[in-house]
């Protein structure tokens, strides 16, 4: 804690131009803010910390507070800091040529098969069948369940302490799995594991669910997806509005394995056609 007992007359000397006042309110409250910083980004903490204090110096005349407020405006400088400099890194990482990771329900065979259309895209398949709660399991259980043994080696990154998002192997991870309640329940167990022991790959934004459609609708040359009924309904609105004597065709799918390769790549895994949603915390958490 900082050990200002004169805080107020110590910040607006500073907002004054004092260098001294300036200079102890700097020694009060550096150590912790650098704390902070070496136990989420080390190797920069320092450059990170000289950001914030330009920072705060910049706003200080509209801080309006005391000395738990300042610090905890500190803190909220510190950690959207911290956060820039991770999104700093993600646009390093995140080449194109860079491969995605699919994890998912459906057969291995299938996955791998769609994902050969694009090898140099997509390179890490794992096909998850039963997967260990890891709310309720211990780090050891996690790392010895095959499932989640598979997840771990292929994305290279390590969890819990051990774990260095440099290391990471893909620049998205996607959760691929059925529209349904199956396909929910093992996406929840998945959420919980990336939650409880890489929530950095949510936090800098590697994680994703992909929104596999239920329905092909195929009129003249083209193909549309639709992800539920309301959205397979407006499309064939809009086709009737058009005034033209369509030959649609609907297929309904019940779920991945129903898909052909194919298939499964245009909907659902081609980076021009599928629909992804970004992970945050909150999903996460909930």
């Amino acid at each position: 804690m900082a050990g200002l007992d004169d805080f107020s007359e110590v910040l607006g000397a500073v907002v004054r131009g004092d260098e001294r006042a300036a200079e102890r309110l700097y020694r009060a409250f550096d150590p912790m803010l650098v704390r902070y910083l070496r136990s989420q980004e080390p190797r920069v903490a320092d450059d990170l910390a000289g950001e914030v204090w330009l920072a705060i110096a910049g706003a200080l005349g509209q801080f309006r507070g005391d000395e738990s407020g300042f610090r905890s405006w500190m803190f909220t400088i510190a950690h959207r800091r911290v956060l820039e400099h991770r999104r700093r890194g993600i646009r390093r990482r995140t080449d194109p040529a860079e491969p995605d990771a699919f994890t998912s329900d459906a057969s291995t065979e299938d996955v791998a098969d769609a994902a050969s259309d694009s090898v140099d895209a997509l390179r890490a398949v794992e096909t998850i069948a039963e997967v260990l709660n890891a709310e309720q399991a211990s780090l050891t259980r996690v790392t010895k369940n095959k499932e989640l043994s598979n997840v771990i080696d292929a994305l290279g990154c390590g969890l819990g302490d051990d774990f260095d998002a440099d290391k990471l192997r893909y620049h998205k991870i996607i959760l691929l799995m059925d529209a349904d309640s199956d396909g929910h329940h093992i996406s929840t167990l998945l959420l919980t594991f990336f939650y409880r022991y890489m929530p950095r790959l949510i936090d800098e934004g590697y994680l994703y669910i992909a929104q596999p459609p239920l329905y092909r609708i195929d009129y003249g040359s083209t193909t549309k997806w639709a992800l539920t009924d309301a959205h397979r309904d407006r499309i064939l609105k809009k086709l009737d509005g058009q005034k033209r004597n369509w030959n649609v065709n609907i297929q309904r799918f019940k779920g991945l394995g129903e898909m052909n390769p194919e298939q499964l790549w245009d909907s659902s895994m081609n980076p021009e056609n599928r629909i992804l949603k970004q992970i945050t915390i909150d999903d996460a958490a909930a």
